[in-house]
């Protein structure tokens, strides 16, 4: 414990995580002269102070407000990078946890439901519960066949089909695999609404086989009128696993 310590090396390990907090100057400041990121990087240096083997951050950033947050999850991310000290980081934003993590684990009613890196968690979910906590995902009731998914009496073509094939399954896809065509041959859609996100565009479409959210590339004008098809679709079973 830093109290068995001679106070010369107490304050020495004091300038040295703050100088790591990028506090440097700030040893005699009281908390209500610190922004809120910088009372976040005084918690932070208060643990890193007993150089633990291992750090528990449980929720560290959710009284931050937006643009605060991420400024201040990037700097965590930093600092465990410098100091290398194997972080365990709790929380329930899914954007948090995706761009800081090496590793994540998806956790529900008291179990883990898969374990890995963020993109593969993304991009291969191990059941629907994950599909549905990452990120965003359009959901429909089907059936595959020869690269068509068919939902509502609708053969809506695949780019990049999976493996799988199978009638009755949950077809999941995501908002930014869906791709607005010209292509007589691809079922028809409307557009309902359409809002800028700022480095994309999101649409919801009104199509026979139901609502679709898209995200698109900023750019010109969309017609009301369109066709589409999917990139890709996940599928999963009645259980809710990855078919």
């Amino acid at each position: 414990m830093l109290r068995q310590l001679p106070q010369h090396v107490v304050a020495e390990r004091a300038r040295e995580v703050l100088s790591m907090v990028g506090l440097d100057g700030y040893e005699r400041s009281y908390p209500a002269q610190l922004s809120g990121g910088q009372q976040q990087r005084v918690a932070l240096a208060r643990s890193l102070v007993l150089r633990p083997k291992v750090l528990l951050l449980d929720e560290p950033l959710s009284n931050l407000d937006a643009k605060l947050r991420v400024r201040v999850r990037e700097e965590i991310r930093d600092i465990q990078r410098r100091i290398g000290i194997t972080t365990i980081l709790v929380t329930h934003d899914q954007d948090e946890a995706l761009s800081i993590a090496d590793q994540v684990a998806i956790l529900a009613h008291g179990k883990i439901q898969q374990v890995g890196p963020p993109d593969i968690l993304y991009d291969a979910p191990c059941n629907q519960f994950v599909a549905n906590f990452v990120g965003t995902m359009n959901w429909f009731r089907g059936h595959v066949r020869h690269s068509q998914v068919t939902v509502n009496g609708i053969a809506i073509p695949v780019d990049h089909p999976n493996n799988v094939e199978g009638d009755d399954l949950l077809l999941g896809v995501r908002p930014e695999d869906v791709r607005l065509t010209s292509d007589p041959r691809d079922p028809e859609a409307s557009v309902v609404w359409l809002a800028s996100r700022g480095h994309y565009q999101e649409a919801m479409l009104n199509t026979t086989a139901g609502a679709i959210r898209v995200f698109i590339p900023r750019r010109g004008s969309i017609p009301t009128a369109t066709r589409y098809r999917f990139v890709r679709c996940h599928l999963f079973r009645d259980s809710g696993e990855s078919a």
